[in-house]
């Protein structure tokens, strides 16, 4: 008996309550922890802890969007003819990244990093020569334009 006239605890008690304050201490120290957050796809996490958006690659943006839009004039004879051969996805990495256009000097058609400076993004979003692509048909939807965008900014990385 406790000299307030209260019982001891028994050991179950005891041994229940001592796992208790444990079980509390550890998880109370691991959110108070610093740690860097580790990378998800080669990036880092969002201070939220959000995993961050996956890399654009060129085989997204040839698939969904220069395949359907594009080789109607950008491939072959055609496409040589009017100086833009994409008729494949390697013929056009090529001719795109880090080229001289021929017809709207002294234009880059793919900046890498720089969507803004690159022609083949102003030419489907506002030309400074020549005309809105793809030429007499409906303009992009904004998906397509946001994934060319967010390809060159990502730096134009060939996948």
């Amino acid at each position: 008996m406790i000299d307030d006239g209260r019982m001891a605890p028994g050991p179950l008690a005891t041994a229940t309550g001592l796992a208790l304050t444990v079980v509390l201490a550890i998880l109370s120290a691991c959110g108070s922890q610093a740690s860097e957050p580790l990378p998800v796809n080669g990036r880092t996490p969002a201070a939220d802890g959000a995993a961050p958006p996956a890399r654009v690659t060129f085989t997204e943006v040839y698939d969904q969007v220069l395949n359907s839009s594009c080789l109607g004039c950008h491939t072959g004879i055609i496409g040589q003819f009017t100086g833009l051969d994409m008729s494949t996805k390697a013929t056009a990495y090529a001719n795109t990244v880090n080229k001289s256009s021929s017809r709207c000097a002294p234009e880059t058609l793919v900046v890498p990093g720089h969507a803004e400076s690159s022609l083949l993004y102003l030419k489907v979003t506002s030309p400074p020569c020549g005309s809105l692509m793809p030429q007499n048909a409906p303009a992009l939807p904004q998906l397509s334009l946001d994934l060319i965008k967010s390809w060159i900014d990502e730096g134009a990385p060939n996948d």
